[in-house]
């Protein structure tokens, strides 16, 4: 789509254009502990902050640069976009389970199945 400008309503526009264009990252499923979702925590000047909530298969760190790489494309005007907290980030307690087996082999080659 065309660029958005920076306003609240824009960023959740453009979150929800993330979560369906990367379905399969926040597929939610409450029988295999998978609840993530993305959302704005706050606008300051040219900086969003994003907050990630429930349990995700992926890495928190790939979710968030998955969305931060995709508001910075969808509204240019953002300058950074930055985590509620380092601890935001931390899979230590909030990764989903391994359900079906590949995660081992996905962080050993390096790199994400899209």
């Amino acid at each position: 789509g065309e660029p958005l400008f920076l306003c609240e309503e824009h960023v959740a526009i453009a979150l929800d254009e993330c979560k369906r264009e990367y379905d399969a990252v926040f597929y939610q499923d409450e029988s295999l502990k998978m609840s993530g979702d993305v959302r704005c925590a706050g606008i300051d000047g040219c900086d969003v902050t994003l907050r990630l909530v429930g349990m995700f298969w992926h890495s928190r760190r790939v979710v968030y640069d998955l969305a931060a790489n995709y508001l910075q494309a969808r509204i240019p005007e953002i300058a950074d976009v930055v985590p509620f907290s380092d601890a935001n980030l931390d899979d230590a307690r909030t990764q989903a389970p391994d359900f079906n087996g590949d995660r081992q082999e996905i962080e050993r080659l390096g790199h994400e199945p899209w």
